[in-house]
């Protein structure tokens, strides 16, 4: 921070205002009489030339606590839905592995000369 500078919030009819110091007009780039920009920002007062706070949503103390707990939230989920993910793929290569088929279409030729099946009785 460049300049700081104490002031008191006053009464000027229905609002309310500050006299903001020579020091920190100067460190801002502004001159009396000039529009600015302002908003809440972390529980600050942010303050800047027309355009330079730029696209910023400011956010109060609560909303900025809910959108953290949200973030937090949806990483744990992302992090559950790559886990699922990881699973359902080691699941198909495991059902693709061909070294598996081969394993199992020998098992079940073992299987069939052990105990001969006759299907000549489907075919009648």
């Amino acid at each position: 921070m460049q300049a700081t500078s104490r002031t008191a919030l006053r009464r000027m009819g229905n609002s309310t205002g500050m006299i903001v110091p020579k020091a920190v007009l100067a460190a801002l780039g502004a001159q009396a009489g000039e529009p600015l920009d302002m908003g809440v920002e972390d529980g600050r007062l942010v303050v800047g030339r027309p355009g330079e706070l730029g696209e910023a949503i400011f956010l109060t103390p609560e909303e900025a606590k809910e959108l953290k707990a949200l973030a937090i939230e949806l990483h744990a989920s992302a992090a559950r839905m790559e886990a699922t993910l990881d699973r359902a793929i080691a699941s198909l290569k495991e059902a693709n592995d061909p070294a598996r088929d081969e394993i199992y279409r020998q098992r079940v030729l073992a299987e069939l000369r052990e105990h001969p099946v006759d299907l000549s009785s489907l075919f009648g």
